[in-house]
C-alpha cells in the first residue's frame, strides 16, 4: 500500500449503489485503495465487476436520482469528495483530476472543433483569452504526439482517426496538468500499434509531470506494460491488491488465478481456459463467498462466509478463506 502520507487519492470503504424499482442494487461494495503521486494504478476484472462505475463515482459523474454514493469516503487534496459541493467538483473537474473515456467519438462534441473543445477545458480554469487557449491547445496536441497539431485545431471528431481521437481526448485531459488522471478502458477498439504509442504516451506525461493514474482496465496485458499495482474486482469487491510483477508471476485468488489462465497461449494443441459461469447478478448475489459457484476451490464453508480481505505478505491483500493453503499447494508444486 502507499504511504498514506504520500497518497494523491485515497478510497476508503466506497459503496455506490443504483437505484431501481425493486430497491437499491450495490455496484460497489466497500471498496478501498490509494494511489501515491507517479504511481499508476490498475483496477482489473471482468465487464460488470464494477470498474468504470468507480472511475465515475471518484468524480461524481453517476447519474442523479438513479444512483447514489451510500458509504464511505473519497480523500483528494484535503476535500472529501463525497461530501464536496458541486462547485467545488466543477473546479476540480478538468483540472486536479482528469478523466479519459472509453468511448473517443461520443465523449468528443461533433459539432465543435478540436480546438475549440480543447480550448474550452483551458479557458474554464485558466485565466487565458481565446486566442492564448488555442496556442495553449496546439502546444499540448504537439506534445501528445498529434500529427500536424496546428491543421487539427480547425477540424471536428470526424476527420480524425480513431487514434487521433483519442489523442485529443488525452489533449484535454492532460490540458491543466491534472494531479490525478483516471484512465477508464482508454485503448478500447483501438488496433495494437495505436494501443502501444497511447500507453508509452501516458507513461512519458507521468514521468514528466509526476501525476498519478488510475487505469481501468480488463486488459492483464495493459496492465503487466503499465501499472505499478494492481487490483482486482469481483462482483464490485477488492479481492485482490499486489505489486504487478507480484500478482502476475503468483496470483493467490482463485478468480485472479482463473483470469490469468483465460490468457491466450499460444503453444500448439493448448486450449484456451475460461472461468465457468458469469459474473453474478448484484440483485441476486449469491450467499457467501460472490465468487464461490464458479471457483474450482471452493468448499462447504465458501457459501457460508464472506471473507475478509486479508492481509499477505508484502502488502498483498487477499479476499479468500482458502488463500494460505492455495498458496502452499502452489509453492509444493513449483519445488516438484
Amino acid at each position: 500500500m502507499t504511504d498514506r502520507h504520500d497518497a494523491v487519492l485515497r478510497v476508503e470503504e466506497l459503496q455506490t449503489q443504483f437505484l431501481t424499482a425493486q430497491g437499491p442494487v450495490h455496484a460497489v461494495n466497500g471498496v478501498s485503495f490509494e494511489i501515491g503521486a507517479g504511481e499508476t494504478l490498475g483496477l482489473l476484472g471482468e465487464s460488470g465487476s464494477g470498474k468504470s462505475t468507480i472511475g465515475l463515482s471518484l468524480l461524481r459523474l453517476l447519474p442523479p436520482g438513479r444512483s447514489r454514493i451510500a458509504g464511505g469516503r473519497i480523500l483528494f487534496g484535503g476535500d472529501d469528495l463525497v461530501q464536496a459541493s458541486e462547485e467545488r467538483l466543477r473546479r476540480l473537474r478538468g483540472k486536479d483530476i482528469a478523466m479519459i473515456f472509453q468511448e473517443s467519438l461520443s465523449a468528443l462534441n461533433p459539432v465543435y472543433t478540436v480546438g475549440e473543445q480543447i480550448a474550452e477545458v483551458i479557458r474554464q480554469h485558466e485565466r487565458l483569452d481565446r486566442r492564448a487557449a488555442f496556442r495553449r491547445a496546439g502546444e499540448i496536441l504537439e506534445m501528445v504526439g498529434m500529427p500536424d497539431p496546428g491543421r487539427r485545431l480547425s477540424e471536428y471528431p470526424h476527420e480524425l482517426s480513431g487514434g487521433m481521437r483519442q489523442r485529443v481526448v488525452i489533449a484535454a485531459a492532460l490540458a491543466c496538468q491534472p494531479k490525478l488522471l483516471i484512465c477508464d478502458e482508454p485503448t478500447t477498439a483501438l488496433d495494437v500499434t495505436v494501443q502501444a504509442q497511447i500507453l508509452d504516451l501516458i507513461s512519458d506525461i507521468q514521468r514528466r509531470t509526476g501525476m498519478a493514474v488510475l487505469f481501468i482496465t480488463h486488459d492483464l496485458g495493459v496492465v503487466a506494460e503499465i501499472a505499478h499495482r494492481a487490483v482486482v474486482l469481483y462482483a464490485g469487491r477488492v479481492v485482490e491488491e499486489a505489486d504487478t510483477p507480484s500478482l502476475l508471476a503468483q496470483p493467490r485468488m482463485p478468480y485472479t488465478q482463473g483470469l490469468m489462465r483465460s490468457l491466450p497461449q499460444f503453444a500448439e494443441g493448448r486450449r484456451l481456459a475460461a472461468i465457468p459461469g458469469f459474473v453474478p447478478n448484484p440483485r441476486s448475489m449469491p450467499s457467501g463467498c460472490a465468487f464461490h459457484p464458479r471457483c474450482g476451490e471452493a468448499r462447504p464453508d465458501c457459501a457460508e462466509t464472506v471473507p475478509a480481505l486479508a492481509e499477505a505478505e508484502n502488502g498483498r491483500r487477499v479476499r479468500c478463506l482458502r488463500w494460505r493453503e492455495i498458496a502452499h499447494q502452489t509453492e509444493r508444486r513449483v519445488r516438484t
